[in-house]
């Protein structure tokens, strides 16, 4: 099973210590990468494989809203999972924005562990099911083209066949 990784983006050391430590309690096999501002978020991004975005909305200099409409515009970062977390932006314009924005949730703190663990948890599953069906999908592809190429072969060889028997035809007559 392929490991499944996490950033987690808040301009508060404090705030990612407590997120990476609940997440590292709670589920096995993951990889968390931690950034405190949107610019280093998007180098992380562009240096790993992340599979789920966890943001802090209220950043300096780049928000999360804006950093989820900068990602949004690129081919590689656009479909990339963000959940945005924030402590002063509970009101409901706000989870509308995130939404509108692009974000896959909206989560206001204080956090529920146990609700942001099940939520992870649906993330994980759809994650692994989707590497399932891509693996499926390689692995149907590569049969397909076996085939082709088996029956080309055949085909080729039906072509030949009268050639060879010809061949083998006038070999006998000269005995």
């Amino acid at each position: 099973m392929q490991q499944f990784s996490f950033l987690i983006i808040d301009d508060k050391e404090e705030n990612l210590y407590a997120l990476q430590l609940l997440i590292e309690s709670s589920f096995q096999n993951i990889n968390i990468l931690t950034a405190l501002s949107a610019q280093e978020a998007v180098l992380k991004i562009m240096k790993y494989d992340v599979d789920l975005i966890l943001s802090d909305v209220q950043m300096p200099n780049v928000d999360g809203f804006e950093l989820i409409e900068y990602l949004q515009t690129i081919e590689q970062t656009k479909d990339i999972p963000i959940i945005l977390i924030t402590g002063i932006y509970s009101d409901e314009k706000y989870a509308q924005k995130a939404y509108r924005s692009g974000a896959i949730d909206f989560i206001s703190k204080p956090i529920e562990d146990d609700i942001l663990c099940a939520k992870l948890n649906v993330f994980l599953k759809i994650f692994n099911d989707k590497k399932k069906s891509k693996k499926l999908i390689l692995e149907k592809d590569k049969l397909l083209l076996d085939q082709m190429k088996i029956n080309s072969m055949i085909k080729n060889l039906d072509e030949f066949s009268p050639e060879i028997r010809n061949s083998i035809k006038t070999l006998e007559d000269e005995k």
